[in-house]
This record gives C-alpha cells, sequence and structure tokens, in this order.
C-alpha cells in the first residue's frame, strides 16, 4: 500500500518510457510498475508524460510585474 499512486502514466526513466504506476511512501518514489498499485490517493496521469525524480529549477523573475510570479 502506498500514500499516493500516479496511474495510467507515460512514465518517462533515463532508459525507456512506458504506460506504468508510480508508487510513492513517506514521499518518496518506492515502485515503478506496469502492473496496477493500490494506495490511499490516487492520480490519474493517463495521456501525460511522468517524470519521476526529475526537479525543474527554472525560473522566472516577474519581468518587471512582482505580482506576477508569486
Amino acid at each position: 500500500m502506498f500514500d499516493l499512486v500516479i496511474r495510467n502514466g507515460n512514465v518517462v526513466t533515463p532508459h525507456d518510457v512506458f504506460k506504468g504506476n508510480i508508487g510513492v511512501r513517506g514521499g518518496k518514489i518506492a515502485a515503478l510498475s506496469t502492473e496496477p498499485l493500490d494506495g490511499d490517493e490516487i492520480l490519474d496521469a493517463e495521456g501525460k508524460m511522468v517524470l519521476p525524480g526529475l526537479i525543474d529549477a527554472h525560473a522566472h523573475g516577474g519581468h518587471g510585474d512582482p505580482d506576477r510570479e508569486n
């Protein structure tokens, strides 16, 4: 049992892209699977790319409007 399961996404790893599921436990990825997983919270990622572990490090500077990027 997982805290969170992201189901039916196109899971991207360094080696492959596959339709699958991600199980998260304690805030960490605990499983990548093509088999169904059960969890307390379920998110359906059908048709979406899922990039487990990726950190989006880009930033916006507001471009002159301080309320734009809050």
